[in-house]
């Protein structure tokens, strides 16, 4: 009887965890981008260490729609097939992410995209970013798993400088880089505190004077690159800064 109860148990714990979903790939033929369908579920969002940023407070459940997010960030290849300019500090191969990306710049191409007419392009909601992030491992502490190392490029093991994308490990959903390597923005504006929020709407406030940035960066420390970091955006192009695409139609 006991061994039918941890079978059962099993099986219980198999049917409520979120489909992995790294074969259920979209290719945007205008810039190659590849975008990964993330099922939705729901999850605990904030920090749960033992002595956290208020910024990451309070912990609260949140429940997220299934949609598509670009398997990396956005490259510098991809950004100057639509821009036909790069804002990147540093002058390296297509392969490496995009940086130094602004809010005008984002914008800017995200206007472009949508008028190619193969979707509603957007930037992820906070809610959407730190649930694609745990990617099915809901207790994660990093984007994949609890060792920085093999999932992030920061301060420990990048020399101080981004690195070509999905060199490292991805996560239960196919994704990579959700920790580290460049901070990724967000649709959310900043708060001081996690606001109480009922799903993944993003925040449309017109008066928004800064979002919330994602992920950590090759120059961040161990817990900065953590599922539940963030950090508000500056108002200077920093190379420390890129962007992951997420996709509202379904082809």
């Amino acid at each position: 009887m006991r061994g039918n109860g941890v079978i059962l148990a099993m099986m219980a714990f198999l049917l409520c965890r979120p489909a992995q979903a790294a074969e259920k790939i979209w290719t945007d033929p205008q810039t190659g981008i590849d975008f990964v369908w993330v099922p939705g579920g729901s999850f605990v969002m904030g920090c749960r260490a033992a002595h956290c940023p208020e910024s990451q407070l309070p912990v609260q459940t949140r429940s997220v729609p299934g949609f598509w997010l670009s398997r990396t960030l956005v490259t510098r290849a991809q950004w100057a097939k639509v821009m036909q300019q790069d804002p990147s500090v540093a002058k390296k191969a297509g392969g490496f992410p995009v940086d130094q990306v602004h809010w005008q710049d984002l914008t800017a191409l995200l206007q472009r995209l949508n008028a190619g007419g193969h979707g509603v392009y957007r930037l992820p909601t906070e809610t959407e970013w730190e649930y694609a992030c745990h990617g099915g491992q809901p207790n994660s502490l990093y984007c994949g798993g609890d060792d920085p190392g093999k999932v992030a490029w920061y301060i420990l093991n990048s020399n101080r400088a981004s690195h070509v994308v999905a060199t490292k490990a991805a996560n239960g959903f196919g994704l990579y880089d959700m920790s580290g390597d460049l901070w990724q923005w967000t649709a959310d504006c900043w708060s001081e505190t996690l606001p109480k929020q009922a799903g993944a709407a993003a925040y449309k406030d017109p008066a928004c004077e800064a979002h919330v940035l994602k992920g950590g960066s090759w120059g961040a420390y161990p817990s900065q690159v953590q599922a539940s970091a963030r950090r508000a955006d500056t108002d200077v192009k920093c190379p420390y800064i890129g962007l992951r695409l997420a996709r509202s139609s379904v082809p």
